[in-house]
């Protein structure tokens, strides 16, 4: 099977600085433009967002009118691209310095049909506390953001995974309907680990690849002022008590729907999965 559109989104809340030099870095490392589709989710910047001139593969702006968050946009990318093969979505303090990333990517998910998703920064194993445990695999340049001392084993390659890091994570197309992705999903936080474990409860495979990034941190949603308030409107919109710190109260409700789901009651925790994709509790 060929596979050629990618459709890759880019959330984003104020901050046009960032994301432009995001772009940047992606005008230099994409190498198939022509099957590449770049979309920037404008969560309801304070100033509505505008691409840069001259890209040169194509790109458009997703306006919400209020802050959709971080997941709940993949299923917007693949409602309005249902033709894309593979949907990603990337914060927009992640700088990819590899030429041709897109290609490896595309070129990985060609190869193994049963792969579903795969991210650039991930673990192979969860903790009893849902965490990564010693498991975490990426490829820091270290240049700028966190180094990778801090953040695991360097990879260069394709690594089995169960969870990832939401900083990048690509879905084939056939994936995202059997994710349930609800339109309460919380907007940030956990959701990069319980999606790759439906993934892999639905057959697929997880994995995490190798590429040269560097990944700022703490820039694409939660740092900006505007999110408290935000989140405000967010449980308030869905029932949920917001209390005196809003984005605390999602962090602990995001963290709640991994626990419950994953450790209480399917019993999923701790687990690894080895580098042929078989899966063992721990």
């Amino acid at each position: 099977m060929v596979l050629s559109m990618i459709v890759l989104g880019i959330p984003v809340l104020n901050r046009p600085e960032i994301t432009n030099e995001c772009i940047d870095f992606l005008v230099k490392s994409v190498q198939g433009a022509a099957d590449f589709h770049l979309v920037v989710i404008d969560n309801a910047s304070d100033e509505p967002y505008v691409l840069p001139d001259d890209l040169p593969f194509s790109a458009s702006v997703l306006r919400n009118e209020d802050n959709k968050g971080f997941y709940f946009p993949i299923t917007q990318l693949q409602a309005r691209w249902a033709n894309a093969e593979i949907i990603a979505i990337m914060h927009n303090d992640v700088f990819v310095y590899e030429y041709g990333w897109d290609e490896r990517l595309r070129f990985f998910f060609e190869d193994d049909p049963k792969l579903g998703v795969v991210g650039f920064c991930g673990s192979n194993e969860v903790d009893i506390m849902g965490g990564r445990g010693g498991g975490t695999m990426c490829n820091f340049n270290g240049s700028r953001g966190q180094l990778q001392e801090h953040t695991g084993k360097r990879i260069r390659d394709l690594q089995s995974a169960l969870i990832l890091d939401s900083m990048f994570m690509a879905f084939r197309k056939g994936v995202i309907p059997k994710l349930d992705i609800p339109d309460s999903v919380p907007p940030a936080h956990f959701w990069d680990k319980i999606l790759p474990m439906r993934a892999v409860e639905a057959d697929y495979r997880v994995a995490v690849l190798g590429i040269d990034i560097d990944h700022l941190g703490g820039t694409t949603l939660v740092a900006e002022p505007r999110f408290e308030a935000d989140m405000r409107v967010w449980c308030n919109k869905w029932g949920l008590d917001p209390g005196q710190n809003a984005g605390m109260a999602v962090y602990l409700e995001a963290e709640r729907q991994w626990l419950t789901e994953y450790r209480d009651q399917k019993n999923l925790m701790p687990i690894k999965v080895n580098n042929d994709y078989s899966i063992y509790r721990v």
